[in-house]
C-alpha cells in the first residue's frame, strides 16, 4: 500500500467523528479509510521526493503522515533508523549513498567531538600538573590525551573521506 504526500483536509462528513484531524492523499485517498491495507510488518513515512524514512511502525496508524508518504514493507535491515540514512527505493528499505558535502561535515562534526572531549579531559590534569600536584599516572595520560588531541587536530578532513581516526586515549 502508499499513500502518497499526505495533507489535512476536512471531509465533508466527519465519519471518525469531530476533533480529529484527516487525511488524504495527492490522489485523493483519505488516510483512515485506507489504513486496513497495510497489511504488512512495517509501515514508513518517508520524504515525498527523496524517500528518506522519516518514521517507522508496525502499527501505520500510529505515523503522523502530513507532508510525507507512507509505504509497507514486510522486512527492515539491520540498524534502519529514522535518522536520515535509510530511504525506502520504491521496492526495499536501502542505505542511503551520500553526497561528498555530506560526508565532509559529518566528518568535521566527529573532528570537533573529538576535539572536546580530549580537550575536557586534558584541562583537569592540566592544572594538577600547573599546580603541582599531578601523581606519575596522571603525567601519563596527559601526555597520551595530548598527542590523540594533536593526531585529532592534523586531521585534514577535506583531503579524503575516508578518515583514520586515533585510537581516544582510555
Amino acid at each position: 500500500m502508499k499513500l502518497i504526500n499526505l495533507q489535512r483536509y476536512t471531509p465533508d462528513e466527519y465519519f471518525n467523528g469531530e476533533g480529529i484531524m484527516y487525511f488524504r492523499d495527492a490522489t485523493g485517498k483519505d488516510w483512515f479509510k485506507h489504513l486496513p491495507e497495510f497489511t504488512k510488518k512495517f509501515s514508513l513515512a518517508i520524504d515525498n521526493d527523496t524517500g528518506v524514512i522519516r518514521s517507522i511502525s508496525k502499527d501505520a496508524s500510529r505515523l503522523y503522515p502530513v507532508g510525507l508518504t507512507v509505504v509497507d514493507v514486510d522486512n527492515l535491515p539491520d540498524g534502519c533508523d529514522i535518522l536520515g540514512d535509510w530511504i525506502f527505493d520504491g521496492e526495499k528499505v536501502i542505505l542511503r549513498a551520500k553526497k561528498y558535502e555530506e560526508i565532509l561535515v559529518q566528518e568535521q562534526r566527529y573532528k570537533d567531538v573529538c576535539l572536546e572531549i580530549a580537550t575536557k579531559a586534558i584541562a583537569p590534569i592540566q592544572d594538577a600538573k600547573d599546580l603541582g600536584v599531578a601523581t606519575k599516572e596522571e603525567l601519563a595520560k596527559l601526555k597520551e590525551w595530548m598527542i590523540y588531541r594533536v593526531q585529532v587536530n592534523r586531521i585534514d578532513v577535506n583531503a579524503k573521506i575516508d578518515v583514520e581516526w586515533p585510537a581516544t586515549p582510555e
